[in-house]
């Protein structure tokens, strides 16, 4: 799932905690875009 074809969405999800990395890999999410992770992202940090 953290494997994007988009570098730009790789190099954000890199970039994030490894608890949100986990969080995302498993809501089973898949976003397309690089907002939407980002928008998916926001919305797991602002939770916790």
């Amino acid at each position: 799932m953290n494997d994007f074809k988009d570098p730009a969405m790789q190099r954000y999800f890199d970039g994030l905690s490894a608890h949100v990395q986990e969080s995302i890999k498993q809501s089973g999410v898949q976003p397309g875009t690089l907002a939407q992770l980002e928008a998916l992202a926001r919305n797991l940090t602002d939770r916790h």
